[in-house]
């Protein structure tokens, strides 16, 4: 028998926080609830109370202005797939959720739910991460922001407190020359990637490569960065970067990676496709600097 709970529908975000306050771990907020609710079923989740935050308008929105990217927690998918691509961050934002689940599921399924279920699998922590995200935790005590990296902490793990909610993620567009591009490789076109990257390429007016972020997913506890990767492109001329070096770029994180075998794919097949996936995605960056 699966334990029951007891609903609350705070109307605001202050209310919300109060109660999250007032119950700590005992209560769990849920807006699409794609994973609560399943784990729930499962007997995985146990708590006494349900805060149900999509009554609280003022965590549903997806704000771009000139310099920074805005997403509310409760932005469903859907509402993040059919925003104009404004800009490469929100192109890559977009071709990501289109990957994610089914379009029904899409139209529940939330941006704040879906990092906060903090899976090693999961899509949007991967682009979060590539694009130098920030998310805002808030609590009676105030607002903290902490980058999209320092969340994650183990699986299905964050460092959301027991009295804070995540209201929102914010990502700042730089002024300069941006390529980002997401892959992922799943076993059906809705399942949980088998193995999934991010990969965000910044060039100066000079054309010379000055930030370089490569993001892997589902290769390890949370999504990871590879930092060693990243450095064979730092201070290339876009013009001079060849395959040779998109290669060595992709053995490198491969390297970073460390996979496991489980019921989706085994760690060989893991380490192997993120080196594919790796080459694919440095390409299309690449590619799409050139092309703007």
């Amino acid at each position: 028998m699966r334990a029951s709970f007891r609903y609350l529908r705070p109307l605001s975000q202050e209310e919300a926080c109060q109660l999250k306050d007032k119950h700590k771990d005992a209560a769990k907020c849920i807006a699409g609830g794609s994973d609560l609710l399943i784990q729930w079923r499962r007997g995985q989740a146990v708590f006494d109370y349900c805060l149900d935050l999509t009554h609280i308008s003022d965590l549903r929105h997806y704000e771009c202005t000139s310099n920074e990217l805005r997403i509310g927690a409760i932005a469903t998918l859907s509402d993040l797939e059919k925003a104009k691509p404004q800009n490469q961050f929100m192109s890559c934002i977009g071709t990501a959720v289109k990957l994610m689940c089914t379009p029904q599921l899409r139209t529940l399924a939330t941006a704040g739910g879906n990092l906060c279920n903090a899976s090693p699998a999961g899509d949007l922590g991967v682009v979060f991460v590539a694009l130098g995200a920030e998310v805002t935790l808030t609590s009676c005590s105030g607002e903290r922001t902490i980058p999209i990296e320092s969340f994650f902490v183990g699986v299905n793990k964050t460092q959301l407190g027991e009295e804070e909610l995540l209201t929102g993620v914010r990502i700042a567009l730089p002024d300069r020359d941006v390529g980002a591009t997401f892959s992922r490789i799943g076993r059906t076109v809705v399942d949980i990637a088998q193995a999934n990257v991010a990969t965000c390429i910044t060039v100066g007016s000079d054309g010379v490569i000055e930030e370089a972020r490569i993001a892997l997913g589902a290769v390890a506890p949370t999504p990871i960065r590879s930092e060693s990767a990243e450095k064979m492109l730092l201070g290339l001329k876009l013009d001079a970067v060849r395959d040779s070096t998109i290669r060595q770029a992709a053995d490198a994180a491969q390297q970073t990676a460390k996979p496991i075998s489980d019921i989706r794919a085994s760690a060989e097949y893991r380490s192997y496709v993120t080196n594919v996936l790796v080459r694919r995605s440095l390409q299309q960056s690449i590619q799409s600097i050139k092309g703007a």
